[in-house]
């Protein structure tokens, strides 16, 4: 991958703790840069401020200062379920406190977080404390102690000494290490030395101007790390390429919205996916969105869908999001379903709706993905994914999903016969 990977792929650090715990000092000591507005009057930080900042000699990190988990009245609780979800979708949390301070609330979301949590108990200088990091530090207070039970990280550390900021940072950048080197990349499995991969990419109104987008982008460097070779193509163009090749490629990745021209042209020896069920695979959880999308079968008149983009960006007269899929799906169900459409969180509400179909997820981390899969899935709402609804209603989703077929048990996941759909 790129030294700068994009904001969706940066490892995000969410400081969470009550209002005044001292995170948005913390923040700016850290990152050596003023970040966070500082404040003695509680409730200062109200949105969730991310900024990118290069954390050495880790790389590129998103840090994410959040409102106080304990900010009051009608607009506090809104900025505390921001903070919230703002959190859910960290990588890496540090959970921030006065030292010697703590309740069981703090211990309690330690213990639901402990697979990616740290302890930061500020504020060290007014303590006389140590700024030595250690974990499991034995010392008072209910969240000490329950970090050292969990065998978590525990730093004592002053924003305004610099006490302890120097070994948080290296604590940080020890978790953040271990959570990349678990994670799997876009084309995991398919690209090695001497494969050819065939990349479909139409050129049309949602193609931005002079350049490709990100998930375009993303396979065509992963394939030049792999010593592979990448062949890009139109759609209008694959078959004359085709032609061309004296061995057919190892694989065919193609956009969702022309999926059913690239199974047409290509033989059915081709292992052929799309770049949508690919990011589904890496941020989200495909096994889950193949076996959701069934729900389409299952719309009515009365039925609400709910189309959730991770990004904002201009619709146009072709949106994929908000005009071809609601079209592909009347056509495919006969019936008229209402559309709702979001960009950027879900709504706080899901119990409305009767299917979620969520965009590949390109921009935003894979926690943000998950924590609305597990968000939908609490609501027991069923959710699937932009690129396997779109294969499944052009009647292709086995065919695209045959790459995975080591990941995901045989579904045949066919339309129902009798139907037909319209591109």
């Amino acid at each position: 991958m790129s030294a700068t990977p994009s904001k969706g792929l940066r490892p995000h650090v969410a400081l969470v703790g009550r209002r005044n715990s001292g995170k948005s000092s913390l923040v700016n000591a850290i990152t050596g840069l003023p970040l966070s507005i500082v404040s003695a009057t509680p409730g200062t930080t109200t949105d969730p401020v991310a900024r990118g900042v290069e954390l050495l000699p880790f790389g590129p990190v998103i840090f994410v200062d959040t409102a106080g988990t304990d900010d009051e009245g009608e607009l506090g609780a809104k900025r505390v379920e921001r903070a919230r979800r703002a959190a859910a979708g960290a990588d890496l949390l540090l959970l921030v406190a006065p030292h010697g301070r703590g309740d069981e609330e703090e211990a309690a979301y330690l213990r639901e977080n402990a697979r990616r949590a740290i302890l930061v108990a500020t504020f060290a200088d007014a303590e006389n404390g140590s700024a030595e990091a250690t974990t499991g530090a034995a010392a008072e207070g209910s969240l000490v102690e329950e970090a050292r039970r969990l065998a978590l990280p525990f730093y004592r550390v002053s924003s305004l000494t610099g006490e302890g900021i120097a070994q948080l940072k290296a604590g940080i950048v020890k978790r953040l290490t271990e959570v990349a080197r678990a994670e799997r990349t876009l084309l995991q499995d398919f690209v090695r030395e001497y494969r050819l991969i065939l990349l479909i990419v139409p050129v049309d109104l949602e193609a931005p101007k002079g350049r490709l987008i990100l998930p375009q982008v993303q396979a065509i460097r992963e394939v030049l790390d792999a010593d592979a070779a990448a062949i890009i193509v139109k759609e209008r163009e694959l078959d004359w390429v085709t032609s061309r090749l004296a061995q057919p490629p190892d694989l065919a990745i193609t956009d969702s919205q022309v999926v059913l021209k690239a199974a047409g042209s290509l033989p059915p020896a081709v292992p052929l996916t799309t770049f949508s069920i690919l990011f589904s695979r890496l941020k989200g959880d495909l096994a889950l969105f193949a076996e959701n999308v069934t729900a389409i079968d299952d719309l009515t008149d009365a039925s609400r869908v709910l189309l959730a983009e991770s990004c904002a960006h201009h619709a146009n007269c072709d949106d994929i999001g908000r005009v071809k899929i609601p079209r592909w799906l009347k056509n495919y169900t006969g019936r008229d379903p209402r559309f709702d459409f979001c960009s950027g969180e879900l709504p706080g509400d899901l119990a409305p709706y009767d299917l979620i179909i969520h965009c590949g997820g390109c921009m935003i981390t894979r926690g943000m993905m998950m924590a609305n899969v597990e968000r939908a899935k609490a609501a027991g709402i069923p959710i699937t994914n932009y690129g396997v609804a779109i294969s499944y209603l052009q009647g292709v989703l086995d065919r695209v999903l045959a790459p995975f077929e080591r990941e995901l048990p045989a579904r045949g996941l066919s339309p129902r016969a009798g139907t037909r759909s319209t591109p």
